[in-house]
C-alpha cells in the first residue's frame, strides 16, 4: 500500500495519480437530478463529506460558487469497487438503493475538475424510490432539470454528461 506522501504532493496538496470519481446520471419523467454545490456545507468540518482542505484554495472557482448544480457523485475510494461507489454514494446522499442501468461515459480530460484531475465514470442509475431522504444536507439542495434546457450553472464537465446521456437515449 502506498504512503500518503507517495499519492499527495506535499506544495500543494493535489493527487499525484489520478483518482477515480464517479458521476450519476438520476432520470426520472423526462428531467435529471442535480445538487446545488453550497460551500458553505462543504467546508463545515463536522460534515462527514468535509472537503475544505482542497476547497479553501479553489473556492473563488467558479464551480464552487453558491448555487452551482452537479451531479451525485463521489471518489471511489481504494478500497470499494466501482459498484461499492455507485451504492454508497446514492445511499449516503440519496437515502435509498437501487441498480446501475447503464454506462454513460468516461470523462478524462485533466482540467475537468479544479481540485482534481481525477477520471470520472458517469453512470445512469435507477434507484428504488424517488422520495429521496431529507436526511441528507445534499439533498436539501436537490432540483430536478430539463436536459434538453440546460443552464450555464452547472459545474465541471457535468453538461458534457448530460448532453452525452440524452444522445445516446435519442439513438437506442
Amino acid at each position: 500500500m502506498q504512503k500518503i506522501e507517495e499519492i499527495i504532493c506535499p506544495r500543494c496538496q493535489q493527487f499525484l495519480n489520478r483518482p477515480t470519481q464517479v458521476d450519476l446520471i438520476i432520470s426520472h419523467k423526462g428531467k435529471i437530478l442535480l445538487l446545488k454545490k453550497d460551500p458553505k456545507i462543504l467546508l463545515d468540518p463536522t460534515n462527514e463529506y468535509f472537503f475544505g482542505k482542497y476547497l479553501v484554495k479553489n473556492i473563488g472557482s467558479s464551480v464552487y460558487r453558491h448555487g452551482w448544480k452537479t451531479l451525485p457523485g463521489s471518489t471511489v475510494r481504494r478500497e470499494h469497487t466501482l459498484e461499492d461507489a455507485v451504492n454508497s454514494t446514492v445511499q449516503n446522499l440519496l437515502g435509498t438503493g437501487g441498480k446501475i442501468k447503464g454506462l454513460v461515459g468516461i470523462f478524462s480530460s485533466s482540467n475537468r475538475d479544479p481540485k482534481s484531475s481525477g477520471v470520472s465514470i458517469c453512470i445512469h442509475f435507477e434507484p428504488d424510490s424517488y422520495k429521496f431522504s431529507t436526511d441528507s444536507l445534499f439533498m436539501s439542495h436537490a432540483v430536478w432539470i430539463d436536459p434538453n434546457n440546460l443552464t450555464d450553472d452547472i459545474a465541471f464537465d457535468h453538461k458534457d454528461m448530460i448532453n452525452k446521456f440524452v444522445i445516446n437515449k435519442l439513438m437506442s
